[in-house]
């Protein structure tokens, strides 16, 4: 794969990243006008189709689905007319089960019902809520709102107006967040982003690929081409010079990413289950004390090194700290010129390792 091709689908997606874990949320709109043209069925089955494949390719990702602009409420929060169907988790075969009889499902309305008095700023809370109040750590965040309403609120009442401030102050926080928010219209009727949507996300004035969606193919599309993230290994701060004669760092320096040119891909290990449940068996290991037979916990460990003739003892802790001088960081000392470089050891196998380094760019 080129990470710096410029005739990729989406160039504007040239500094995503394509390693760590990646969280999703759905929001869909569930109000009665989403089930006039099959709008509801072709983003139900867009997200059936990303957990299947996301379940092969990036097995780490996390998925949640949330219906807003139903009768019936499901969160957290206690916020009227948000479902929420799934929370932020791993994709499994139970989930893309229930998300299939959701598309394949004749009675929704009993189920779910409808109901277009919701609250947008709501509906980001609970989107928000999803990264927050989950333990894992993702490298990068991600909603996508499937809508075919292009001005949930046109009335010129006061109520319209409050619901619109709320909406436009609540979507700041996905900016706060570092959590990218794409806005995909379906439908085939003109979507004024203008009306309303611009205000919200200010970021789609500059979005060239916004055109309303009627089939499953160009939506599948649409979506990948917004999740293609190029291959990330690490993070690290760039220092422009050495340190000063006290030994302190410099203040000048930047966060790079490190991007890997050249890889060896290896056979990935065995992966045990059990006969039963097929679940991953997760091996698990435990000390016992051999007088008392009580358990000896992780931090209660410690290691005995000996140098010369005499034995010294250290807890994990201490060991961990005695590995690691300082953070880690790159520092630039100088410069060479081109004609150092030896590129036959990248590729004759004597050099493991290749890397790339490029700037850190926000994605807002």
């Amino acid at each position: 794969m080129d990470f710096l091709d410029d005739d990729s689908d989406d160039e504007s997606e040239t500094y995503k990243l394509f390693g760590g874990k990646e969280g999703l949320v759905f929001l869909i709109d569930a109000t009665k006008d989403m089930f006039s043209c099959h709008q509801f069925s072709l983003a139900i089955q867009c997200v059936e189709n990303m957990m299947k494949n996301v379940a092969i390719s990036s097995p780490s990702d996390e998925f949640a689905v949330v219906f807003f602009g139903t009768e019936n409420t499901e969160n957290e929060s206690k916020f009227e007319h948000i479902f929420v169907v799934q929370k932020l988790q791993k994709p499994s075969a139970d989930l893309i089960s229930e998300i299939k009889t959701i598309a394949e499902s004749h009675d929704f309305a009993a189920q779910f019902g409808h109901n277009s008095h919701y609250s947008l700023a709501d509906v980001f809370s609970i989107a928000l809520s999803q990264f927050t109040n989950s333990k894992s750590k993702f490298q990068t965040r991600r909603v996508v709102l499937l809508t075919c309403c292009s001005d949930p609120y046109s009335g010129n009442t006061s109520a319209d107006k409050h619901m619109k401030k709320t909406a436009i102050n609540r979507a700041k926080d996905f900016k706060d967040f570092d959590i990218e928010v794409e806005l995909i219209p379906l439908g085939n009727q003109v979507f004024n982003r203008e009306t309303f949507y611009e205000d919200v996300f200010p970021h789609l004035k500059n979005d060239d690929s916004f055109d309303t969606l009627i089939k499953l193919e160009p939506l599948l599309k649409r979506v990948h081409n917004k999740s293609h993230r190029q291959r990330m290994l690490a993070s690290i701060p760039f220092r422009l010079g050495p340190p000063s004669p006290t030994n302190q760092s410099t203040d000048v320096q930047m966060s790079v990413y490190v991007y890997s040119m050249y890889l060896e891909t290896k056979k990935p290990t065995a992966v045990k289950v059990d006969r039963e449940t097929n679940r991953e068996v997760v091996a698990e290991v435990q000390h016992w004390t051999k007088g008392s037979g009580t358990i000896v916990k992780a931090n209660q460990m410690v290691k005995k090194f000996k140098f010369g003739s005499e034995e010294i003892i250290l807890n994990n802790d201490a060991l961990k700290a005695s590995k690691q001088f300082e953070e880690p960081a790159l520092t630039l000392l100088g410069f060479k010129p081109r004609s150092a470089i030896k590129t036959h050891l990248h590729f004759s196998g004597r050099v493991k390792y290749m890397g790339l380094l490029l700037r850190h760019f926000p994605s807002w």
